[in-house]
C-alpha cells in the first residue's frame, strides 16, 4: 500500500503524456463512424475520433434496449401461464426502457447544460504569449550611468550619449544590459588588451555602438546583445576575434554573415554584420553584433 499513491501517480502522468501525445497525431479511418470523416478523406485526431464515438455508443445502447425490450416481449409472450417466467419478461422489458431512458436522458440533459460536455477536447489550450511591448514614440528611458561607470573601469566605450526617451534616435543606451553581458565585454576588453602592439602604440578599442535601444535595433530586446565598432585602433580587437576562425554555426544575427567566438561558446557569439536599415538592406559599413 506505501507504494500506490506514487505508482497511481506515475500512471496517471503517463496516460496523461500519452494521451496528449495520441492527440497530437493525425488518422484517416478505415471505416467511418458517426460525427467521424469518411474513409480516405481528411485526417481526423483523437478528440474528434472519440466525440463521434460518444455518439455510436449512444446509438448502440439505444438499440441494444430495445432489442432486450423486445427479447422480453417475445419472452412473455411465450410465457403462456408461467407466472415466473412472466415476471423475469417483465422485469427485462422494464430494465430495457430505464436503461435506454438513463442513456438519452443523460446525453440531453448534459448537451442542455454544455455541449461541450459530451465533447472529448484533449488538446491543451494554445498558450497565448503576452505581447512584446511595443516602444512608443513617447516615454521617458532609463538612467545608465551606473553602468557605464562599470564598463569605463574596463575601459569599455559607448559612442554616444544615454537616451532620455523612447524612440530618441542618434543615441546609445546600456540601462537593463545584463550582467551576463557586461561580464562577456569586460572579459573581452581583458583579453584583447593582451594582444595590445606597444610598437605603434594602439590600444583596442572596445566600443559599444549600440546597445539596449531596440526601437533602433529590433534585435536588442532581451538585454544580451550589443553593437561594437570595427576596424578602429589598427584592427586589434578585429584580429582578437578573429583569432580562433570562422564558425560554421549560425546562432547570432543573419545566419549568412560570419560568426567568430574568440573565446569559446560560454562567452559569446561575434558575427561580422554589415550594417542595414530598418528594413534588412545592406548599407555602407560594417560592425559587431554580439550575442552573450
Amino acid at each position: 500500500m506505501k507504494h500506490l499513491f506514487s505508482t497511481l501517480s506515475c500512471l496517471v502522468i503517463f496516460l496523461g503524456f500519452g494521451v496528449l501525445i495520441a492527440h497530437s497525431q493525425t488518422y484517416t479511418p478505415l471505416e467511418p463512424l458517426p460525427g467521424i470523416i469518411t474513409p480516405g478523406g481528411t485526417t481526423t485526431n483523437l478528440s474528434t475520433y472519440l466525440a463521434g464515438m460518444i455518439k455510436l455508443l449512444i446509438a448502440l445502447g439505444g438499440a441494444t434496449a430495445i432489442l432486450f425490450a423486445i427479447i422480453g416481449g417475445t419472452q412473455y409472450v411465450a410465457a403462456g401461464v408461467s407466472p415466473d417466467a412472466k415476471s423475469g419478461a417483465k422485469d427485462r422489458i422494464t430494465s430495457a426502457f430505464i436503461g435506454l431512458a438513463i442513456i438519452l436522458t443523460s446525453y440531453l440533459l448534459l448537451n442542455s447544460i454544455n455541449s461541450k460536455l459530451v465533447q472529448f477536447n484533449l488538446a491543451l489550450e494554445p498558450v497565448t504569449p503576452k505581447a512584446l511591448q511595443k516602444f512608443e514614440s513617447v516615454g521617458t528611458w532609463g538612467d545608465d550611468s551606473a553602468i557605464r561607470k562599470v564598463l569605463a573601469s574596463q575601459d569599455i566605450k559607448v559612442n554616444a550619449s544615454n537616451c532620455t526617451m523612447v524612440g530618441q534616435q542618434n543615441c546609445t543606451s546600456v540601462f537593463g544590459l545584463s550582467g551576463v553581458t557586461q561580464a562577456g565585454l569586460q572579459k573581452l576588453a581583458q583579453g584583447c588588451a593582451k594582444i595590445e602592439s606597444g610598437l605603434f602604440g594602439n590600444k583596442c578599442d572596445v566600443t559599444i555602438t549600440g546597445g539596449t535601444e531596440a526601437w533602433l535595433h529590433k534585435s536588442h530586446n532581451d538585454g544580451r546583445k550589443v553593437d561594437l565598432r570595427q576596424g578602429s585602433s589598427g584592427g586589434l580587437l578585429d584580429s582578437y576575434i578573429k583569432k580562433s576562425g570562422l564558425l560554421s554555426i549560425t546562432n547570432c544575427g543573419v545566419p549568412s554573415d560570419p560568426h567568430y567566438q574568440p573565446d569559446g561558446p560560454s562567452d559569446g557569439t561575434y558575427v561580422d554584420e554589415p550594417n542595414r536599415d530598418e528594413n534588412g538592406a545592406v548599407k555602407s559599413g560594417r560592425h559587431w553584433h554580439v550575442c552573450y
